[in-house]
């Protein structure tokens, strides 16, 4: 039996950035998200950049995580969003 979701919301769940690259890394091949929000979470660069990899994903929402406070934070999610060649990411809420 297969079981099909489209949205995942995680917000204000105390996952920091391990807890997120193992979450991601349990979904990577489910081809039906579309839309996740880590908002408010302890999440900082790596889980972001976990979660870019996951290629059914359109929509993410980080705002409110104080890990991803600085600029070199944010540069680095975006250079790793442009890196990407598997990503579908239309829009990315910080």
């Amino acid at each position: 039996m297969s079981t099909e979701f489209f949205d995942l919301f995680l917000d204000s769940a105390d996952i920091d950035d391990t807890e997120c690259v193992e979450i991601m890394s349990a979904i990577q091949r489910n081809t039906t998200l579309e839309s996740l929000s880590l908002a408010r979470t302890r999440i900082g660069r790596d889980g972001v950049i976990a979660a870019i990899g996951v290629p059914s994903l359109t929509y993410l929402d980080v705002s409110g995580c104080k890990a991803l406070a600085s600029d070199d934070e944010l540069r680095g999610i975006g250079e790793a969003l442009l890196g990407s060649t598997t990503s579908r990411l239309g829009a990315l809420k910080c």
